[in-house]
């Protein structure tokens, strides 16, 4: 809420955060009571994803992002969850990987931007997932890993 109105440009430096966080326009801030809960719907100008940056996360930082992809896949791509399947994440197909994920994010976004109906399915996984950040106080697990056991 904090300088509301002024435009604002993502660059996202992690594959969780290029496939999920970059879009969609939540910003919401953790507090003791749990994750998000406290926020806006504000969509970004612009997005850049530069996947340079990927090669520097380590491999469980980068399983994490993996996993929310996935999660687009699953709810969203039958196509892209078979693409995934057997898939060497090289540099062409990292981006291709991150652009799916984001278009698909987007379409659900541009379709019902406040979470009404639609984007309630990006919520897969999160449930569980935010329970399991919280009783671990957020130490334990990467979001993106728990919102893969909350996928199970």
């Amino acid at each position: 809420i904090y300088e509301r109105g002024i435009s604002f440009i993502n660059i996202p430096t992690t594959l969780l955060a290029q496939v999920d966080a970059s879009v969609g326009g939540k910003t919401g801030v953790n507090n003791k009571f749990g994750k998000n809960l406290i926020g806006s719907f504000y969509q970004p100008k612009a997005v850049f994803c530069e996947i340079n940056f990927l090669k520097t996360l380590p491999k469980r930082e980068f399983a994490a992002g993996v996993a929310e992809a996935l999660k687009m896949a699953i709810t969203f791509d039958k196509e892209m969850f078979s693409w995934l399947k057997g898939v060497n994440l090289d540099d062409e197909n990292l981006a291709k990987l991150v652009e799916k994920s984001i278009n698909l994010k987007a379409r659900v976004v541009e379709q019902d931007e406040k979470e009404k109906g639609l984007r309630a399915i990006l919520n897969y996984g999160h449930t569980f997932a935010h329970v399991i950040e919280n009783e671990t106080n957020y130490k334990e697990f990467l979001h993106g890993e728990a919102v893969a056991i909350g996928m199970n």
